[in-house]
């Protein structure tokens, strides 16, 4: 069973370039769209029970059972104003909304006397952009009304590559699945540069984002000799941007330029193999992800009212990887050859995922490009699962999270801002980097294998940053100034203002002989908080307070533990080992750098707080004839 689906909707609301609008009253560009494009190709050979309980097919020598989805979806809602265009109008509204849903879903199976062979392809391919914009150098005139330019967006992306049921054939059953998900998101409420505004009361620009992606690969198989490998893929770039470019503002009230975004990103990958004679299981799950909110603005801006800069963020990543195999009786060998390390494995799901970003145009070219600075880290060793022996080069359960998030809210460097209430400047973050890779062979009694090995490798590299800033040679004159940058409320009740990082690998081995089991769990994490005057900026508060706060809070754990089941056993031989790794850097900043100066201020604060917890655990338990513990737990953490 092969599903293609090629699917492109676009609604625009705009006015073209060059063009000169004179109105009395409101002028309103509104543009909304809703796209689902959903793909399921479900391809079986399986055997069917018939009413007297026989089974029809069940005598079938080989049995094969494939299935391909793929899924391409592009969606755009806009409502623009080209470049120099001139407006004179009462008030000005730009609206754009858009409802984003896509899956691809991959479904097989097969069963067989003798070969049973199942595939599994899911490929999501999405690009979605929400955009209220005003081009560069034009005219915004309004005879004491709003202007409100609002771009708002969800998304819900989704690659499912899974079997009926367990692949099965007496000699061999081999099932495989592979989904992958290379999305890009993009929010935009934009007056472009060189624009003038003038003649508003009220001016808001406004943002808001909600992302969800969820890949799923799983793969089943019982047979003689049983192989499955599963690989989850996602590939997610998500931006949220508020962005004040006017070459002069003038307004005679409130300024206000918001961007909110959220993203949560759940990657799974499932591999179970039972095997008489042999059992192969395997599961690798990789996400890419990046982040980005911002609020920012430039040049000049002269409000009689106050004026606002707000960035919130809420990033949340979880990769869980699961592999399993189980069989090989006491008079038979079982084994694998690998001929190539875990980074290599990784190394070619990510460019399976960056081959398909790029021949079919997801994103744009920032968006583009920080993938390929993700996928370059990755194959520079930045994210390696490695240890100081060397690279690993089995593993049964592979997670890798590459996960970068930010929010900013920024003014320019040389900016000039003139306000007639308090200035502010809030950027708040959360970001959640989680995952999870549990490896597990072997058996017990007349199921127990010869030589059992199991291994999992957990890789968790996560970048997260709150920026409140006030640009380099910029000048500010207004009554007071308030710089914030801490923790966005990502649940909405106040339970969760944490960044939490976990990388966790739990693996398993029992056998009549030999039990091999490995656990590395690499956690790898920077996180910043700055409100910032940057040098060479001057501030007039106006006898106004000056408040400068930030405020960073990190959980971080790196586990690497033997499965409460199945340590590593071995009638003959049991060796388990297990390595957990944190490698830490937090940064919390409330400062006026130096150069920056300040005058006419009334209270003035400078606060910056911040709580961090740090845990590494590794622990390994083998038992046998001969048993051999090697165990590492490091951390290296700088606050």
């Amino acid at each position: 069973a092969a599903g293609l689906n090629l699917q492109n909707s676009r609604t625009k609301a705009s006015l073209a370039d060059g063009v000169s609008v004179t109105t009395v009253g409101a002028l309103t560009l509104d543009a909304r769209n809703k796209v689902d494009g959903l793909l399921t190709a479900d391809g079986s050979a399986l055997p069917v029970a018939q009413g007297d309980g026989t089974v029809a097919g069940s005598t079938t020598k080989v049995g094969i059972g494939a299935a391909v989805a793929v899924n391409r979806v592009r969606s755009a809602a806009q409502a623009l104003l080209g470049q120099n265009v001139t407006i004179n109008a009462k008030s000005v509204a730009l609206d754009a909304a858009l409802t984003h849903t896509a899956l691809a879903q991959a479904t097989s199976g097969a069963g067989a006397s003798a070969v049973g062979l199942a595939g599994a392809l899911a490929l999501n391919l999405s690009d979605a952009s929400s955009q209220a914009a005003m081009g560069g150098n034009g005219a915004l005139n309004t005879t004491g009304g709003d202007v409100a330019v609002t771009a708002a967006s969800t998304s819900d992306n989704s690659a499912k590559a899974t079997p009926h049921a367990p692949v099965t054939g007496d000699k061999v059953g081999i099932g495989a699945s592979a989904a992958v998900n290379v999305v890009a998101n993009r929010t935009e409420a934009d007056i472009g540069a060189g624009t003038t505004l003038a003649g508003a009361k009220n001016v808001t620009l406004d943002a808001k984002a909600d992302h969800k992606t969820t890949t799923t690969a799983e793969a089943g198989v019982d047979g003689g000799v049983a192989i499955t490998p599963a690989a989850a893929v996602a590939v997610v770039s998500n931006t949220t941007s508020a962005h004040l470019g006017t070459a002069s503002t003038a307004l005679s009230g409130n300024l206000d330029v918001s961007a909110q975004q959220k993203s949560v990103t759940t990657t799974t990958a499932k591999g179970s193999a039972v095997g008489g004679k042999a059992a192969i299981g395997a599961a690798v799950g990789v996400a890419v992800v990046d982040d980005l909110v911002q609020a920012t603005g430039g040049n000049v801006i002269d409000a009689r009212g106050a004026v606002r800069f707000d960035a919130q963020g809420a990033s949340a990543s979880t990769v869980n990887v699961v592999a399993s195999a189980t069989g090989g009786h006491k008079n038979a060998d079982a084994g694998s050859k690998e001929d190539a390390s875990v980074d290599d494995k990784v190394a070619k799901q990510l460019d399976f995922a960056k081959k398909n970003q790029t021949a079919n145009d997801i994103g744009d070219g920032e968006q583009k490009a920080s993938t390929e600075a993700a996928v370059a880290d990755q194959k520079a060793g930045k994210a390696s699962a490695s240890t100081s022996e060397g690279k690993v080069a089995v593993a049964a359960a592979v997670g890798i999270n590459l996960q970068n998030s930010q929010a900013k809210a920024r003014l320019a460097d040389g900016v000039q801002v003139t306000s007639g209430g308090a200035l502010t400047l809030d950027a708040t973050n959360n970001t959640d980097g989680l995952i999870t890779a549990e490896g597990m062979a072997g058996g017990k009694g007349d199921d127990a294998t010869k030589v059992g090995i199991g291994a999992a490798v957990a890789v968790n590299v996560v970048r997260s940053a709150a920026d409140a800033l006030v640009g380099r040679n910029a000048s500010i004159r207004a009554k007071g100034l308030s710089l914030s940058a801490g923790m966005s409320d990502a649940a909405g009740d106040g339970s969760d203002l944490v960044h939490t990082t976990l990388a966790k690998a739990t693996s398993g081995a029992g056998s009549s002989a030999v039990g091999l089991a490995g656990s590395l769990a690499l956690n790898l994490v920077d996180t910043s908080s700055r409100a910032l005057v940057q040098d060479g900026a001057s501030v007039d508060a106006g006898q106004g307070a000056v408040a400068l706060s930030a405020s960073g809070h990190t959980d971080a754990t790196a586990s690497a533990t033997p499965h409460e089941a199945s340590v590593a056993a071995g009638g003959k031989v049991g060796i388990g080992a297990s390595v957990a790794v944190n490698v830490l850097g937090n940064r919390v900043q409330a400062e006026l750098q130096d150069g920056a100066q300040l005058t006419a201020p009334g209270h003035v604060t400078l606060d910056a707080a911040a709580t961090h917890k740090t845990t590494t655990t590794a622990e390994a338990g083998p038992a046998g004839g001969v048993a051999i513990t090697p165990v590492v737990a490091l951390g290296l953490v700088n606050n």
